[in-house]
């Protein structure tokens, strides 16, 4: 954050490279134009570094961006839409959106992170394990023992656990 806030692009492009998906995916909770969507996305970024020495830490950094980002998408939505008596309603619904869609995209981010630091066999383990493949098949498609899946399963298991103490809500939504 110090760096951003003297004007170093390369640390900015770091932040726009870690948060431009997610938000994209945000946004498309509430518009569903992609040109619109990457539009949005990227005026948030410049206002970011338009005010880059506003900000302390990555976390008000993260708040900002998708509260901006949501507030851009309620802006979009009210220039192209005729106000009515409906209109407070479909603010609500799209509030839990928000609520929804910023905790699932920050959820998801972090367990992939968190995978992603996981050894190359492990990683590639945990993610076919994520999409219903079963330990034999996962071991004729490594070409390792199903007795060795199951015993880096349990090891990734265990540092996902250790990893994600903090945030227990996300270790039971990886394994449901």
């Amino acid at each position: 954050m110090h760096k951003i806030s003297r004007g170093d692009k390369q640390s900015f492009e770091l932040l726009f490279k870690k948060f431009y998906t997610s938000l994209c995916a945000f946004a498309y909770n509430y518009i569903s134009s992609e040109e619109c969507v990457v539009d949005i996305v990227q005026d948030v970024f410049m206002k970011i570094w338009e005010r880059k020495k506003e900000f302390n830490n990555v976390s008000d950094i993260k708040s900002y961006l998708y509260i901006a980002v949501r507030n851009s998408c309620l802006n979009e939505i009210n220039k192209t839409k005729n106000l009515n008596s409906n209109l407070d309603i479909e603010l609500l619904k799209t509030d839990v959106i928000y609520k929804e869609g910023y905790i699932q995209e920050e959820t998801y981010r972090m367990l992939r992170k968190v995978i992603n630091d996981l050894p190359e066999q492990t990683r590639k383990i945990v993610y076919m394990t994520y999409e219903g493949v079963k330990n034999p098949e996962i071991a004729e498609e490594l070409g390792i023992s199903k007795h060795t899946v199951h015993t880096l399963k349990k090891r990734a298991y265990k540092k996902l656990r250790e990893r994600l103490k903090e945030h227990r809500h996300l270790a039971i939504l990886f394994f449901l």
